[in-house]
Parts: C-alpha cells; sequence; structure tokens
C-alpha cells in the first residue's frame, strides 16, 4: 500500500508532463472533432505601402485676362495651309506654322488639327510701353515631342507641370532680348501647348489664358480675331485732353504759335482717340476653302462721340440694291464704289476748323481778305458737293496701256525720262476716272468755274512763283474741245495744266547772325531751275445726265470722251459682268468692287502730281493668271440700328475668288516688268 501510494504522485507528474506536451495538438483534435483536419498557421505579411499616384495639372479654365486687348484663332492650321497652297500652286510647309509661333523648326512636334491662338494684352508688369504678345499651338504628349524640341530647345521642369524652354542659341536672358519666351503648358485640348511670347511678362500673363481657357472657346470661322480696347479705355480718357500737347511737342507746332493748325491736327488725333473710346468691340472672320475666302469685319459702338463713328452708324435706313448708275460704269472697270451720301451737319465741324487753318495759312503768307474769303467759300462749296450720293470708276486699257510701254522701253536704250513716248505710256497707265455726283450739272459747273477763277487769282499765282521761281503756276480753265461733240448737249471741257521741272538748290555760305544771339545759321540755299518739262494737262469733262452729272478725267483727251460716251449710251456696262452676279442681290448700304489691276494702275491726278521715268509694264505678272487681273472682289457695307444699349454696328463682307486670290498673289509678288 505504501508503495502504491508513493508512485501515485510520479504518475500524477508524468501524466500533467503528458498533457502539457499534447497543448498544441489541441486545434488538430479540435478539427477532428468538428470533421476536418485543422489548418496550417499562416505568417502575418507586412502592409504594403503603393506610391501615391502623380498630381494631375491643373488644366481648369482661368478668368480672361484683364488687359486683355486682342485675342485671335486659326481654327485648322493643317487644313489652312493645304488651302494656301491650293491658292498659290505651291505646297507650304507646316515649319511656317511653329516658325510664327516659336520661331523654331518643330512642326513635328505639333498638332497642327488643333486651333492656333494669339492673343495680345498690355505688359503688366509695366516694363513696357509696348502690348505683349503670345501665341499657342498644341504639341503632342512630350515623351514623343521631346527628342524634336530638344533639337532647339533645352528642357527645364518647373511647377504646375509647366516646361521651360531655353532656345539653344546662345542668347542671354534679358527679357528685352531678341528671341522668344517659350514654354510648355498643360492644355484643356492637348497634352501640352507650346506657348511663346515676345517677353517673359507676355508669356506668364498670356500663357495660363491660351493653354487652359481658349481652348474650350469655338468660333464659326477658321479665322476668328476680337478687338477689345476695354483695357485701355479709361488710359485713353485720361490722356485725351493731353494728347494734342504733346503730339504739338513731338512735331513742332505749339498752340500760340499757329492756334488754327494746332486746332485741326488736335481734332484730327482726337478724333482718333474718341473713335477708341467709341468702339465697343471689333470682330474679323473669315472662312477659307479652295473655292475663294469669305470675311466679315463687325465693329460695334457704344458711342458716337467720333466723326468717324457717327459716319460708321448712321442711316441704318439707307440699305437697298446697288444704285442703278453704278451698273452704267464701264464694263472693263477695275474698281467701282458708290456711297448714299453723308449729312453736312456731321462734317460742319471738321469744315470749320479745316477753314480756320487755311485762313491762318493765307494770312501768313500775306494774302488779302478778299483773297482770303474767295478760297474759302471754294472750300465749303466744294464740300457740299463731295457729301452728296456719288458713284466713281476707274480703269485703264490694259492692251493699249502694255502696247504704249513697250514702244517707250523700244525708242531708246537708256531711260528717258519725259519723252513723248514716255509720257504716252504714262498717259494710258494713268487710265480714266469717272464721277457720277447727283448733283445738276449748274451746280458742278458752278464750283469748277470758280475753282479755275480762284486758282488764276494774281496773288495766289505770284505765291506759287515765290516759292518755285520759274517755275509756271498751275492752271484750271475751261476750254473748248472737239471730243464734246460725241457728248450730250450742255458737256464742259477743262484743262488743269502743271508744269514739272528739274530744281536744284546751291548752298551759297551762312547768314550772318544777330549780334548776341550765337554761331552764324545756315542760310537756305537757293532754288534754281535747271530744266522745264513740258506742260501736262488733266482733261476733265462735266457731262449732264438727268438730274446728275458725270464729271470724267483722263490725261488722253481722246480716253476719257470715249468712256464718258459709252456711259451715257449704256453701251458696254457692269450688269453684264457675270463675276457680279452676287453684288446685284445684296441690300447694302455702300459698297463696291475692285480687281488687282486697280492695285497696280496709276490714276489720272497721280500721274498729274509727279514727273516719271521710262515707265514699265505692271500687268506683266498678271499675264500668268486665268483672270490676268480682272477677278472682281466685291465689298458690302452694312449699318444695322442700335440694340441692346449700343450706339449701333458697322458690317463689312467680302468674298474673294480662288481667281482673285491668285491676282493678288501675282500682284503682290510677281515682277512688275
Amino acid at each position: 500500500m505504501l508503495t502504491a501510494n508513493m508512485n501515485r504522485p510520479q504518475r500524477t507528474f508524468r501524466l500533467v508532463s503528458s498533457l502539457r506536451s499534447a497543448l498544441p495538438l489541441l486545434p488538430l483534435f479540435a478539427g477532428i472533432a468538428c470533421g476536418g483536419a485543422a489548418p496550417e498557421p499562416k505568417a502575418a505579411k507586412p502592409e504594403e505601402t503603393k506610391p501615391a499616384p502623380p498630381a494631375q495639372p491643373d488644366v481648369s479654365a482661368v478668368p480672361k485676362p484683364a488687359t486683355l486687348l486682342v485675342f485671335g484663332r486659326f481654327a485648322k492650321p493643317a487644313d489652312l495651309l493645304q488651302v494656301a497652297s491650293g491658292w498659290s500652286g505651291s505646297a507650304l510647309p507646316p515649319n511656317v506654322v511653329t516658325e510664327l509661333v516659336a520661331d523654331a523648326p518643330v512642326s513635328k512636334a505639333a498638332d497642327l488639327a488643333k486651333p492656333v491662338d494669339f492673343a495680345v494684352a498690355i505688359d503688366p508688369s509695366g516694363h513696357s510701353m509696348m502690348p505683349g504678345l503670345a501665341a499657342s499651338v498644341a504639341v503632342r504628349p512630350l515623351d514623343e515631342s521631346r527628342p524634336i524640341l530638344e533639337k532647339s530647345f533645352t528642357l527645364k521642369p518647373g511647377k504646375d507641370g509647366i516646361v521651360r524652354l531655353e532656345p539653344k542659341r546662345g542668347d542671354d536672358d534679358d527679357d528685352e532680348g531678341g528671341h522668344r519666351r517659350c514654354a510648355l503648358y498643360p492644355s484643356a485640348d492637348a497634352p501640352l501647348r507650346l506657348v511663346c511670347g515676345t517677353s517673359r511678362s507676355a508669356l506668364e500673363t498670356l500663357g495660363p489664358y491660351l493653354s487652359r481657357t481658349s481652348p474650350r472657346a469655338s468660333y464659326p470661322a477658321d479665322v476668328h480675331v476680337e478687338i477689345t480696347p476695354e483695357p485701355v479705355r479709361s488710359i485713353l480718357e485720361g490722356a485725351r485732353p493731353m494728347l494734342p500737347m504733346l503730339m504739338g511737342n513731338a512735331i513742332g507746332l505749339r498752340k500760340e504759335q499757329d492756334p488754327a493748325t494746332f486746332s485741326v491736327v488736335s481734332a484730327m488725333l482726337g478724333d482718333v482717340v474718341d473713335f477708341a473710346i467709341d468702339l465697343s468691340d471689333l470682330q474679323f472672320d473669315a472662312k477659307l476653302a479652295d473655292p475663294g475666302a469669305e470675311g466679315t469685319l463687325t465693329a460695334n459702338f457704344k458711342g458716337t462721340t467720333s466723326l468717324a463713328a457717327r459716319l460708321a452708324t448712321s442711316h441704318p435706313e439707307r440699305t437697298d440694291a446697288p444704285p442703278a448708275t453704278f451698273w452704267r460704269m464701264p464694263a472693263g472697270s477695275d474698281a467701282v464704289f458708290f456711297h448714299r451720301g453723308i449729312d453736312e451737319k456731321d462734317i460742319a465741324h471738321a469744315r470749320t476748323l479745316a477753314l480756320d487753318a487755311v485762313s491762318v495759312g493765307l494770312t501768313k503768307a500775306g494774302f488779302a481778305e478778299a483773297d482770303k474769303s474767295a478760297v474759302k467759300n471754294l472750300v465749303t462749296h466744294a464740300s457740299s458737293l463731295l457729301v452728296s450720293p456719288a458713284v466713281y470708276a476707274k480703269g485703264v486699257d490694259v492692251d493699249a496701256a502694255q502696247k504704249a510701254v513697250q514702244l517707250a522701253i523700244n525708242a531708246s536704250k537708256e531711260p528717258q525720262p519725259n519723252s513723248d513716248e514716255t509720257r504716252a505710256a504714262g498717259a494710258q497707265l494713268a487710265g480714266w476716272s469717272i464721277i457720277s455726283l447727283e448733283q445738276p450739272i449748274a451746280a458742278v459747273s458752278s464750283v469748277a468755274k470758280e475753282s479755275a477763277s480762284v486758282l488764276a487769282r494774281p496773288a495766289l499765282t505770284k505765291r506759287i512763283n515765290v516759292d518755285e521761281p520759274g517755275v509756271p503756276a498751275p492752271t484750271f480753265k475751261q476750254t473748248p474741245s472737239k471730243q464734246t461733240a460725241t457728248l450730250p448737249k450742255g458737256t464742259l471741257h477743262f484743262e488743269l495744266t502743271v508744269v514739272h521741272a528739274e530744281i536744284s538748290q546751291v548752298s551759297k555760305g551762312s547768314a550772318a547772325p544777330p549780334a548776341g544771339k550765337g554761331p552764324p545759321k545756315k542760310a537756305p540755299p537757293p532754288k534754281t531751275v535747271t530744266k522745264l518739262d513740258k506742260p501736262v494737262k488733266l482733261h476733265v469733262f462735266l457731262v449732264p445726265d438727268g438730274a446728275r452729272t458725270l464729271v470724267g478725267t483722263a490725261i488722253d483727251e481722246a480716253l476719257a470722251a470715249k468712256m464718258l460716251a459709252g456711259v451715257i449710251a449704256s453701251a458696254t456696262t457692269l450688269d453684264q459682268r457675270e463675276a457680279l452676279t452676287d453684288l446685284k442681290r445684296a441690300k447694302l448700304g455702300a459698297g463696291g468692287f475692285l480687281d488687282a489691276r486697280a492695285i497696280l494702275e496709276d490714276s489720272p491726278l497721280g500721274y498729274l502730281a509727279g514727273r516719271h521715268a521710262r515707265p514699265a509694264d505692271p500687268f506683266r505678272a498678271l499675264g500668268q493668271t486665268p483672270s490676268h487681273g480682272s477677278a472682281p472682289i466685291p465689298l458690302a457695307l452694312i449699318v444695322q440700328p442700335s440694340k441692346d444699349g449700343n450706339a449701333g454696328t458697322f458690317v463689312a463682307t467680302t468674298k474673294v475668288s480662288k481667281a482673285a486670290i491668285q491676282d493678288l498673289i501675282a500682284a503682290l509678288l510677281g515682277p512688275g516688268s
């Protein structure tokens, strides 16, 4: 019994030890008891930390800069380049766009299917008096565009996703340097936009707007430009009283020395400033396609203080088809325009200022009161005629002009100014002009005769001879003409004759200065006539045309009579030109057309005003175009009545055919001789 009792603790100890050894197996037994095997324990994994995604650049719209003056857009540059290439007949490279924007050949990095925008703003930094300009072009993702951009720029990443571009040309970093300031901006319509400005300030002011705001806007035109003078309106209004004095100082004109001339200059300058203040906004829109271009200029006015604004917004009710007289002008005209008249009250103030200036000038020249009164009356009566409704036409007989030019060239291998052949060619190149005035011939002839009388006054003739000694004074007088037989009864003929001369000036020393007035001043060298040219005559015909008067001019007397006779007889008229069909259906307040030849032509008055060397053929380049320079470019002007608180709207529209565009390219870029 004792032995058995002594062994019990040992057995208990062994049992506890066995149970302690079996504790780790209890979960396994529990799993068996529950009908399955116990899972093996899993080691705990450390918590994974994913890198935060890079912050997306902010491309939300920003407010329009308060200093913005001009905004413009070329909607799809790639398409516009293709259209322009078709017009010119030669392919325009895409680098044209990026050269204009960035002054660098990086077109392969650009997306020219997206718009190119530009803007002009006042320099907010105040470092420059000149406005700043910036332009932007869409750029492909940086991983694609970087190799191309790095050929011209060094890329330096900055804040907010902006990448600064520094040209690899060795230019200094002065903000007034010659090169543009460029940067890549995150954009609302492209991965990036390349924005370049004329200064660092322009770039920083306009870059966010051109990359984040303007790309969100849409316009119905291929080209859109809008001008808003609001940022400078307060500046102009504040400076308006001081501008005449500042301008007078700049040109050496003082009010106390010449009050009348000072008043005229001040009024002209003031009217320009007033026009900018009157203007609410100006917009231009154009659609470009292979058949041609259409353009519209719209000016909205908030006031009519300036004469220009009053004329631009007056008489919206005077809108109709072009007048019948317009269509009676010669079919071969190169420019024909009409207007429906101006109210004399609108020009009253300007005429008064001009008369004051004329009076002061005549007084200084020593004219008597009778002479001054005669000149002032002529200015008054002539201005009353000029505000009448009128039609103006001009043209040249191109074949006759080219033959005359060739004769002048063949006459001598050396240039012979004012030879008979040169004068004959010049007369043909000057062509003809016709004005139809809604005034009876009695009123027009009265002013013509008054002009002849005033120009013949001895005091005026004497004064001209003092200014140019030895040179006969111009004359304007009524003379008979055989050509009047081909024109209606009552036709009058006048001749305006001018003599040109070669004048030399030889200095003959210095004038003695008054005592105590400093060093001697050089006396102006006297004028000496070395050669007088043959007189040049401008022939002027006044032809009665019912209640109207036709005024025809030409250097060639027969040419003027011939063109006037055609108008009277309605022989060959504008309504026979099919290219003007759209103009026939238009309702407009004023307008007309011109062609490329009109740009190259001289005019009768222009020829009369100057001496001419051996002429060249200005129409040579036009011989290579399909229409030879005769494709018309119509212009329609319309005044819309005031609405929504504005003072009125002026609209000008044009439609330029592909043929006219080709003529213009040849006229402006082709050889002239």
